[in-house]
């Protein structure tokens, strides 16, 4: 189901309601597939505005459902898939093909219930029902549900084959509107959709075949970890991603490729001997270099009379954090709006700049933006197919910063998980990292920072082993490093550190000619966003943009933009959609231009004066359309005075006598 275009829920709201009534739906609002759902849901005779409790599972009742794949889904990866229901309030629930619930994945702790069913003909229009009747990967948003106790909610559902590609369930992720998730779900469900697919498909053919070398080269070649068996001391077979992590070339000699493995395997020493171990991280010197693993070793036996069979799987550190959602750069240079001639050079020394390694200094007021640039650089780098991470160092509890920079191990201070939690630049290796606001770094972590970066290497918090990482500095600061340094809040050493190539981005007051062509694709934005025929504008109006300060710069121009928009009630913009203060900064430089242009063409110093009360006047008069009272009350004057004034000057009592 293409969900790229924006769902207006309002619009689809409406509709609802129409077919509840049963009145004709509009189908440019409401999809085929969603609509063709409620007209089978209302004949199975759904409540559309009830679901029976019973339907419901309890917070208390969900436990049982907790252990219920632990065949295909590991303690490692459903640790991950809580981190992420618990940040972004979602739910992961796994249903079989008859649209009932198999498994509790995860869930946010602000769930307290979870939906038994998902069958259309039991509580209605939902992902679980669309995704399996289609086999394919389905997405319904808020009042799409044809119950109205769903309309709250967000769904993604993509269905689960078995080796025979039959369907035999499904994935569904929830998540609560009114919370701040902003994720793309339906990608997330179709990943772990094929992470459980690919699990139970090689589970069917260990059951199906038999255990020979070949059919065991054959499993541990279709996985992406590294495996190893061996029987006794005798290694039997490996696959190509063992020899890939650990850096062995591929030779038809196998005498050469098994030393090089057991070498390698030595450094497990005090592992070696266990019988079974799951899911340990391991540091191994891998030509020279220190290199992070995860590791499990399984001990089994296929017959009494022979030696025992050993199992080594390992991954790379990495793996384990694939699924940060947020490790996307998503603007391009593309999405950086200006054609004024600093904008242009800058753009083009960041483009160049960006195909290098060098760390980056993104100087510039707020709004100007700077993280629009980190993320470009990014996407025009060798590196933009990595991670890329953002941290805002002053939206951090300077106590908490130094963890979510370095992590750290189990237990290494109170209140501290039970488990590894991975630190940002260890996640951030091989891509790019962005530190915003920089300048709001506490010192003590500005030294452990200026190290990790001096060595490219880091250590969590309560851990002693030291973890290689590679990453592209890009930091951005609004204030004034040197001054910041001379203020003693400032590091220069790790000034020095990461201000190899200085980006300094314009404030929007000094690229007047930007705003108009901004203002226009903030409106066309707002157009499309919120569904609002097209908006014709006064040129005045962006010509008053010109004239304002904008202290806030592009972001500042962008709230007015919408303001204006949203809130325009006539078919034309114009200034009256503008604030006060951008309306009289316009209208005050307006006058003083005018003022200047005439007092310049004045040759009599004593006639100064009397013009330029000439010119107030008469621009008062016009705003007002010549009403006499309102301009004498602007002005500050007596109406006879003003009435006075305009007999006395030639000009003005000659336009008041055309207008009469």
């Amino acid at each position: 189901m293409d969900k790229s275009k924006e769902i207006d829920m309002e619009a689809v709201g409406l509709e609802w309601e129409k077919m509840i009534n049963n009145q004709p739906v509009d189908e440019n609002v409401v999809s085929s597939i969603i609509l063709k759902s409620w007209h089978r849901s209302a004949l199975a005779g759904v409540n559309p505005y009830t679901v029976d409790e019973n339907l419901y599972i309890k917070a208390e009742d969900l436990v049982q459902y907790y252990d219920s794949t632990k065949k295909v889904i590991d303690d490692e990866f459903r640790s991950i898939l809580h981190k992420i229901a618990d940040e972004f309030d979602l739910s992961f629930l796994l249903y079989d093909n008859k649209c009932k619930i198999v498994s509790v994945l995860a869930v946010s702790k602000n769930y307290k219930t979870i939906g038994y069913s998902g069958s259309e003909d039991i509580v209605g229009t939902n992902s679980i029902c669309l995704a399996l009747q289609y086999d394919t990967p389905m997405q319904v948003f808020g009042k799409e549900h044809y119950c109205k106790i769903h309309h709250n909610y967000n769904c993604s559902a993509a269905p689960i084959h078995d080796l025979d590609n039959n369907i035999i369930g499904a994935i569904n992720i929830g998540g609560i509107i009114s919370h701040k998730h902003t994720l793309e779900t339906l990608g997330l469900a179709q990943s772990i959709a094929k992470i459980i697919e690919d699990k139970i498909q090689i589970n069917q053919m260990v059951a199906q075949l038999t255990i020979s070398n070949q059919t065991l080269n054959n499993i541990i070649e279709y996985d992406s970890s590294g495996i190893i068996y061996f029987v006794g001391n005798e290694i039997i077979s490996y696959n190509k991603s063992l020899l890939n992590m650990f850096e062995i070339m591929s030779t038809d000699n196998l005498i050469i490729v098994h030393e090089s493995i057991h070498n390698i395997l030595n450094q497990l020493k005090e592992h070696l001997h266990h019988d079974e171990i799951e899911n340990i991280e391991i540091v191994l010197n891998i030509n020279n270099e220190k290199k992070s693993f995860i590791t499990s070793i399984k001990q089994f036996s296929i017959d009494e009379n022979k030696a025992a069979c050993r199992l080594y799987k390992f991954d790379s550190t990495n793996k384990y954090m694939r699924l940060n959602i947020n490790n996307r750069a998503v603007y391009t240079f593309d999405d950086i709006i200006g054609e004024c001639e600093n904008m242009v050079r800058l753009k083009e020394l960041a483009k160049k700049t960006a195909r290098t390694s060098s760390s980056i200094l993104i100087c510039g007021e707020s709004g100007t933006g700077k993280e629009l640039f980190a993320h470009s650089i990014h996407n025009e780098s060798f590196r933009k197919n990595k991670p890329f991470v953002a941290i805002n160092c002053g939206a951090i509890p300077s106590e908490l910063i130094e963890s979510e920079l370095f992590g750290y191990e189990p237990g290494a201070f109170t209140g501290a998980s039970n488990k590894i939690k991975f630190g940002k630049l260890e996640i951030a290796s091989g891509g790019t990292f962005f530190f915003d606001e920089i300048d709001s770094m506490p010192l003590k972590v500005q030294i452990k920072l200026l190290r990790a970066l001096s060595s490219n290497r880091i250590t969590r918090i309560g851990g002693i082993k030291e973890i290689p990482i590679d990453i592209r500095i890009i930091a951005a600061t609004k204030k004034d490093l040197l001054e910041e340094i001379e203020l003693g809040q400032f590091r220069e050493d790790l000034y020095f550190r990461i201000n190899i190539i200085n980006l300094t981005i314009p404030p929007l007051r000094d690229r007047k000619d930007d705003i108009p062509i901004l203002a226009e694709s903030f409106i066309n934005y707002n157009e499309k966003h919120s569904n609002i025929p097209d908006v014709k504008v006064d040129p005045e109006f962006y010509e008053a943009l010109k004239y304002y300060f904008w202290r806030g710069n592009v972001r500042e121009l962008r709230n007015v933009i919408e303001k204006a928009v949203l809130l325009n009630d006539k078919e034309t913009l114009t200034i009256n959609n503008l604030p006060r203060e951008i309306v009289s900064a316009y209208k005050y430089k307006s006058l003083k231009s005018k003022l200047s242009a005439n007092i310049i063409e004045t040759r009599d110093d004593k006639n100064l004066l009397k013009t330029g009360e000439e010119i107030i006047i008469e621009f008062v008069l016009n705003e007002e359309n010549w009403n006499l009272t309102n301009t004498a009350k602007r002005l500050g004057i007596s109406r006879p005075t003003l009435y006075r004034k305009i007999e006395e000057s030639p000009k003005l009592s000659k336009r008041k006598k055309m207008l009469q």
